[in-house]
């Protein structure tokens, strides 16, 4: 008999299809649309891991921030630790607290990233059981302080690093692109397999294609009213991290983007009115994604990006030689969403978001200070100030854990972000 080590894949695959069940048969086939697109391709997308998995393919965890395509120059399953984390967070009653907790009375900081514990405390549990987890050294102190325990958690599981600069430059790009060329040699040296240079490009193809659809998708998102519900964003948000270079995210993606275009042609503002436009510069809330189509329906408020939501670089240039693939790939990973604005210094963060709210006509920014982004929470009040003094753009900051709601209460959070519009309209 094979040994189950996707356990928690088969339990969200469960929560995927009674949401989408419950969602087709309670809620209007015009309301939340983006949610609807998501888990259809997410449950193909975990039949094939879980399929694959069965068959005895090496598992290999990584994080949101790693480059996915490189794990395509082998047979294997790749599986987002955050995304499994988030996943639990937003699908489930209790979320992934259970894990949580599991993992605090491990002796696991409570203050380090949900986006990791919940995936460790299923790790720790044995439900998970990788052979290999991978991650960059970024874009946070969370991840260097986190990952390594991996290693702890279950036996013969090993974890490998590998080094990303704070700076951003040729330099840079030249200096990770050895670091990932080398790191594909010893990832297949550690799961007995060589690589596949084909295997590779068609993945970087695939995530090519789905570079261009979030294009498109955001260049619609420049009309007004926005012709996507706010619930679009932390959807993006999660096959951003659960799924890169699949098919199936690009099967979501599509779909999202004809929706979006016929919304367009018939100036349909799905949920309602228009009031304002706002920006979330960190993330939006995973333990409760329905919000976001409250602040639609009952306060006219759009959610036209988080950080994730947007890419600031093209699709790789498939006619160079691998030299040239890999070093566009390091630009990339340097370049990520999330990693662009919380691995360097603060100007970027500042930057980016101004480049946001100008380009897209933006009222109002909502920041979520999640407990472990301990490198962005500096940045707050430098944000606040250059929204302010460049564009007179009003900043709430509310203090959260994005995947656990023992933190701060929905309840709560809703309060704070209702007294901040109050000022508004």
């Amino acid at each position: 008999m094979i040994e189950k080590r996707v356990i928690p894949l088969e339990m969200l695959r469960v929560a995927c299809e009674q949401t989408l069940e419950l969602v087709e048969f309670s809620v209007p086939n015009t309301e939340v649309v983006s949610l609807r697109y998501f888990l259809d391709s997410m449950l193909r997308y975990l039949d094939d891991a879980i399929q694959k998995a069965d068959e005895g393919w090496p598992i290999i965890g990584h994080h949101f921030a790693f480059p996915a395509e490189l794990l395509y120059y082998f047979d294997c399953v790749p599986i987002a630790v955050e995304g499994a984390s988030y996943l639990f967070s937003a699908l489930w009653p209790d979320g992934a607290e259970p894990y949580y907790d599991a993992l605090e009375s491990y002796g696991h900081p409570f203050h380090t990233c949900s986006a990791q514990k919940g995936a460790m405390g299923l790790n720790l549990e044995g439900l998970f059981k990788y052979d290999v987890v991978v991650t960059p050294s970024g874009p946070c102190d969370n991840s260097i302080g986190s990952y390594p325990i991996f290693q702890n958690l279950q036996k013969n599981q090993r974890v490998k690093f590998f080094d990303m600069p704070v700076y951003s430059d040729k330099r840079t790009e030249e200096y990770l692109a050895k670091e990932l060329d080398s790191f594909k040699d010893d990832l297949g040296k550690m799961i007995g397999q060589k690589p596949d240079e084909e295997k590779f490009r068609k993945a970087v193809e695939t995530e090519g294609i789905g570079i261009e659809l979030v294009k498109e998708i955001n260049d619609l998102k420049k009309a007004i009213p926005c012709p996507f519900e706010s619930l679009t964003v932390p959807i993006i948000s999660g096959a951003t991290v659960c799924f890169n270079a699949h098919p199936e995210k690009n099967t979501f993606l599509n779909n999202l983007l004809e929706y979006g275009k016929r919304n367009y042609k018939n100036k349909i503002k799905p949920n309602g009115e228009e009031k304002l436009r706002t920006i979330w510069p960190n993330m939006t809330l995973f333990f409760d994604v329905g919000y976001a189509e409250e602040l639609d329906r009952k306060r006219g408020l759009s959610i036209l990006f988080d950080i994730f939501n947007y890419i600031f670089y093209d699709p790789i240039d498939l006619s160079q030689d691998i030299d040239g693939v890999l070093q566009q790939l390091a630009y990339h990973a340097r370049n990520k969403p999330m990693v662009r604005q919380a691995a360097g210094l603060a100007d970027q963060m500042i930057e980016d978001m101004i480049y946001l709210a100008q380009e897209y006509q933006i009222d109002a920014a909502i920041f979520t200070n999640h407990v472990a982004c301990k490198s962005l929470q500096p940045i707050i009040q430098l944000l606040r100030e250059a929204l302010r003094e460049e564009l007179g753009i009003p900043f709430l900051s509310i203090d959260v854990d994005v995947g656990d709601k023992r933190f701060a209460s929905s309840h709560t959070i809703k309060t704070e972000v209702d007294n901040f519009l109050e000022t508004l309209y």
